[in-house]
């Protein structure tokens, strides 16, 4: 590859889309960075030479300031194969709630490319739409609405590590909104709700704010603190897993073969045992965290387990189920 077009293509691939754009020196530095020694006359002039046969255009603030235009079809070298452009079809359908509007916006040159390559009567994928499904055991919730700007401004600072000051309605309290200064570390999605991990003002604890509820949000200058140690993987289990205690528990349970079937594939723990029993019922020993999750995954169960320990949560497992039929109890004492 000559050193012109080497030069040129990667002029090409910096150049952002509009609204977005890059300046001809903005672009001879990046070109130096990447090892690749030119002129700042060499550049413009092939700004120029691209934008006749490329859709770039140049705006007429000064310094001039280079683009893609908004509109401009995907440059794809090599072509956008069907299995990548399925990638990006399914991660626009569900990936809306969780993506920035902004981040959208950017995407959707690649994703218009890939319905169109998804489109095309040569494509197996034509009719992907038909066939893929997702499907959660929980009922299908309709997801809560996000503020674009709220979020777009929560995710810039998240990236950038800079505070935020949020106004926050929380669901508990019948109080107005409160304004406060937070420190954003990181994001969790559960469900279709969307939460900002961060810290409140001075506060080292870490809490969980649902974006919906944010209905403002204005970034500060000044830096966002992150606790010394902080794993969002271990905050996230701890406080969106509604822990009943801090301790795990070893869970026996006395299931049905067919959910013995589904837990051989997709196991509840790494050192699960099924063991079959005499009366052809399968018994199931795994180490689980005492959880709400995990009570609400036994009680879908229904009649095909049942909990042989331990003690306490058999006892809780009892008092749920009893509070379940105190409504038709009162029916029928009524009656």
């Amino acid at each position: 590859m000559s050193d012109t077009l080497q030069r040129q293509w990667a002029m090409l691939r910096m150049i952002p889309r509009a609204p977005r754009k890059l300046s001809a020196l903005e672009i001879f530095n990046r070109l130096n960075d990447l090892g690749m020694c030119t002129t700042l006359r060499t550049v413009q002039r092939d700004l120029q030479a691209l934008s006749l046969s490329f859709p770039i255009v140049a705006d007429q603030s000064k310094p001039m300031g280079w683009s893609w235009r908004a509109d401009a079809a995907m440059l794809d070298i090599p072509g956008m194969d069907s299995h990548t452009a399925l990638t990006f079809a399914l991660v626009e359908s569900y990936m809306q709630k969780l993506l920035p509007v902004s981040t959208l916006s950017h995407m959707r040159p690649w994703f218009q490319h890939a319905d169109n390559v998804l489109k095309a009567s040569a494509s197996p994928m034509a009719h992907w739409q038909d066939k893929v499904r997702i499907i959660t055991k929980a009922p299908s919730l309709q997801s809560p609405v996000i503020d674009a700007d709220v979020q777009a401004v929560i995710y810039d600072c998240l990236m950038q590590g800079q505070q935020i000051a949020i106004t926050y309605q929380a669901i508990t309290k019948d109080e107005p909104p409160k304004t406060y200064p937070v420190h954003p570390l990181g994001i969790v999605v559960r469900e279709q709700v969307v939460y900002l991990v961060c810290t409140i003002k001075e506060h080292v604890d870490t809490r969980f704010l649902a974006l919906h509820r944010v209905s403002a949000a204005t970034r500060l200058d000044a830096s966002a603190r992150v606790p010394e140690g902080f794993d969002i993987d271990e905050v996230a289990a701890r406080n969106l897993g509604i822990l009943m205690s801090d301790q795990p528990m070893l869970l026996e349970m006395k299931i049905s073969k067919l959910v013995a079937k589904y837990l051989e594939e997709t196991p509840l723990s790494e050192d699960q045992q099924l063991s079959p029993l005499d009366d052809g019922w399968v018994r199931l020993q795994a180490t689980v965290p005492d959880s709400v999750q995990i009570r609400n995954w036994i009680l879908s169960l229904g009649a095909e387990a049942g909990v042989l320990g331990p003690d306490h949560l058999c006892a809780d497992m009892k008092t749920t189920v009893l509070r379940m039929c105190t409504k038709n109890s009162i029916a029928n004492h009524e009656n």
